[in-house]
């Protein structure tokens, strides 16, 4: 599983799977919620970013219930499920999510930072230490 558990235990920190599980529900009372899948997809993309049809093969041997919790296996993290996590994920906006991430969650207090040393820089964020 390499890095996997580490990237997971990151986003169970952050409350990633949490907040977008609030915002959006279980619609369709699906096995993969769409925090999950999002989660999914982020650990992929850290990973070296397999195209979203692979998704599944890159889970395949990988303990998918440890990563996701119970019932999920690597053949719920398809193409189809994630284009439907896509489509839910735009109609909130994605930038509310991250809004909400960065500020109201207790990320940059579990890591110490003072909202005066992030400073936005094109896409990404800057930490400054100090």
């Amino acid at each position: 599983m390499g890095h996997l558990p580490m990237l997971s235990a990151m986003c169970e920190k952050m409350g990633l799977v949490e907040l977008i599980d609030c915002k959006l529900g279980n619609q369709d009372n699906r096995i993969v919620t769409t925090g999950n899948a999002i989660k999914a997809m982020m650990m992929n993309i850290v990973s070296g970013r397999k195209p979203l049809y692979r998704l599944e093969r890159f889970y395949e041997n990988t303990d998918t219930e440890k990563l996701f919790g119970q019932d999920v296996a690597p053949e719920h993290l398809t193409d189809d499920t994630m284009a439907r996590v896509l489509d839910d994920l735009y109609d909130i906006g994605p930038k509310k999510i991250m809004t909400e991430l960065a500020m109201l969650r207790p990320l940059l207090k579990t890591y110490m930072v003072s909202i005066r040393g992030v400073r936005r820089m094109k896409n990404c964020f800057q930490i400054k230490r100090g």
